[in-house]
């Protein structure tokens, strides 16, 4: 750049650091300038440039402090230029509320004979300055500026008033006149002309279509201006940041094997390769001949760029319909008498079999049934006496007894954990009933008519699909529940994410002798249910967190899990029900204390109230299911749809 004010070289180029310096000075002395300018009409003008490197001032009277720079050199455009000294200059500027403000600039170099005063872009983004649309805001953020951007990238402002130190000129940022600095440009732009070059989305325009649609929110960035410009645009000038290609990072199992061959003799076509693809996934095969060797990984790419796409899946749909029997039937909506209901939004899957439900209260009679929010009375167990012997109930009771029974075990094991405990306490009169164990089965219906809708509610909780899976487990056990044989009842549950997915209830083969020793047994059991979920996300290649958390209500068993040794109460307990030791000590399980209010399994072992068994339907996630219709969701309180198996 030459330095006379009346003669300036025209240059597309901002302020930039150079390696050109000069032999007999370092490196870190070394700043650079390259300035595009034409005629400068003021000396005490300010330039605000993104590029620029250091500040430039040329006036003495505005520094607060000025020490002698030494051993550095500014290159620019025309030369090499020698400050005479670096140091500190408050200056004021009128924001755009009209309100003057004192900006320190530290580290300035003082250049008497340079023709205009440089304010760096680029050192205050390192000082913790940004640019917000047309303002420009200091470390402190407070607003200091207007911009106005010319085409060779320089902000021209000019003065207006008093300066902060000797109440001479004051700066306001605002437009010059751009023939008078710039020669290649005519006109002053807008600081979000990168912006919109580079198509980005304006989000002043998305606020104001915000306001004008029903459930469409945007936030605003201050109070006084929408936010509507890209700081990614500034940041990327002043820091000479280059575009990139988005990462693709490959997801899990999802691999395509590929194998190379010689075709020998060559094909029809002259086809001399040959390239077979199997997907790790579906294990689907595709089989290529081609001319050339180079068109391998050509060929590939183009598979990969087609199963990406919803075109791509839908013509491999067509292909293996070509070679297998299909019907494409859409999304699935029922399957073996579930049905299956999404709602998108919340991100949930209800599965419900209220069309089975109702078709069974049907065939027995029960459809106009009166209903009850209980499957059994608190003390019903009591009640539930055999016959005497000699005594036995009829063909017909035993046939209607084990029908009504069969048909809620199915109900149970597909979506009802609820009716678990009550089908564990029928099943074991299946060979003989007793006029009370039919009025309980009854019971059982009435309870179906209350809650024929509701069904296990899965998912709602956002996960990253490349992080570990959640399991918790639930295990209790009612000792001496059975008031005829004196043994215990059992039960505990998996959830997956918060969801339920796995549940049993059943009652102790022996009778325990304490209610430790009944607790201990049912984390027994439990455990075998978790090392076999273990091995089967093992298999999936599916990440779990570890250990599992086995939650009891029962600080004696839990110890008895920690504790390796046989005691004098213990050593009856069988050899198989100690295999919980070895998941503990493993890292495998981690059994963990809960209080009895919030044991999860305490409804499969137990009746509960109306209160108790409403919270064990909550925590267990079994509710009304709303239908499907068109996309729309839709709740109802009954559902008849007898054309469901």
């Amino acid at each position: 750049m030459d330095l006379n004010p009346d003669h300036m070289t025209v240059e597309r180029s901002f302020l930039i650091l150079e390696d050109s310096v000069s032999d007999e000075l370092p490196m870190d002395n070394t700043e650079a300038c390259k300035v595009s300018l034409d005629n400068i009409s003021s000396p005490t003008a300010w330039l605000f440039d993104t590029g620029s490197s250091v500040h430039i001032c040329n006036d003495q009277s505005l520094f607060t402090e000025l020490q002698p720079a030494t051993r550095t050199v500014l290159v620019t455009g025309g030369g090499k230029v020698y400050p005479s000294g670096r140091g500190t200059v408050k200056i004021c500027f009128i924001n755009k509320w009209g309100d003057q403000v004192s900006v320190n600039l530290k580290d300035t170099l003082f250049i008497p004979e340079f023709p205009v005063n440089v304010m760096s872009g680029l050192r205050l983004y390192k000082n913790g300055g940004w640019i917000d649309g047309n303002d420009i805001y200091d470390p402190t953020g407070d607003v200091f500026g207007l911009l106005r951007i010319g085409r060779d990238g320089l902000y021209v402002n000019t003065e207006v008033g008093k300066t902060a130190v000797s109440n001479q000129a004051v700066s306001e940022l605002q437009p010059e006149p751009c023939n008078r600095h710039i020669v290649s440009s005519k006109q002053c732009l807008d600081v979000d002309l990168w912006h919109r070059r580079l198509g980005h989305v304006n989000i002043y325009q998305v606020s104001q279509t915000a306001k004008m649609t029903r459930g469409m929110f945007c936030d605003s960035h201050h109070n006084h201006e929408p936010f509507n410009y890209c700081l990614a645009c500034d940041i990327a000038k002043a820091l000479r940041w280059s575009p990139r290609n988005k990462r693709k990072r490959a997801s899990r199992a999802g691999f395509i094997h590929v194998d190379t061959f010689k075709v020998n003799p060559p094909g029809i076509g002259g086809e001399r390769w040959g390239m077979i693809a199997t997907d790790d996934r579906h294990r689907m095969r595709w089989a290529y001949t081609f001319t050339r060797k180079g068109m391998a990984s050509e060929l590939l790419g183009q598979l990969i760029s087609k199963v990406r796409t919803q075109y791509g899946i839908q013509v491999y749909e067509a292909r293996l319909g070509e070679i297998f029997t299909m019907t494409d039937l859409g999304p699935v909506s029922h399957f073996l008498g579930v049905r299956i209901t999404r709602d998108r939004n919340s991100r949930l899957i209800y599965l419900s079999q209220d069309a089975y439900f109702t078709r069974i209260l049907k065939k027995f009679g029960l459809e106009d049934c009166r209903p009850v929010k209980t499957p059994m009375e608190r003390n019903s167990l009591s009640t539930l006496q055999p016959r005497d012997n000699g005594d036995s109930a009829s063909p017909e009771e035993r046939e209607d007894y084990s029908s009504k029974t069969g048909s809620l075990m199915y109900g149970m094991t597909q979506t009802r954990p609820d009716l678990a405990f009550l089908l564990s306490v029928l099943s074991r009169y299946m060979s003989n009933p007793s006029p009370a164990h039919s009025r309980l089965i009854k019971r059982g219906l009435r309870y179906l008519q209350q809650t024929r809708d509701h069904g296990l509610v899965l998912g709602g909780v956002k996960k990253d699909p490349e992080s570990a899976w959640s399991i918790i487990a639930w295990a209790d056990s009612d000792w001496k529940g059975d008031t005829v044989t004196g043994r215990s009842t059992f039960g505990w549950l998996v959830q997956l994410e918060g969801s339920t997915v796995s549940w049993r209830a059943k009652r102790h083969e022996t009778v325990a002798l304490s209610t430790t020793e009944a607790e201990y047994t049912a984390l027994s059991q439990c455990a075998r249910e978790l090392a076999w979920t273990r091995n089967l996300f093992s298999e999936l290649l599916l990440p779990l967190h570890m250990p599992i958390p086995l939650n009891g209500d029962n600080q004696g068993s839990l110890k008895l899990c920690r504790n390796p040794e046989l005691h004098q109460r213990t050593k009856h307990i069988p050899l198989t029900e100690h295999h919980i030791r070895e998941e503990v000590e493993a890292g495998n399980i981690d059994v963990q204390y809960v209080s009895t209010y919030e044991q999860v399994a305490d409804g499969l072992t137990k009746p509960l109230n109306t209160v108790s068994h409403g919270h064990f339907l909550e925590a267990i996630r079994v509710s009304a299911c709303p239908i499907e219709e068109a996309g729309r969701i839709i709740w109802s309180t009954e559902v008849h749809d007898d054309s469901v198996p």
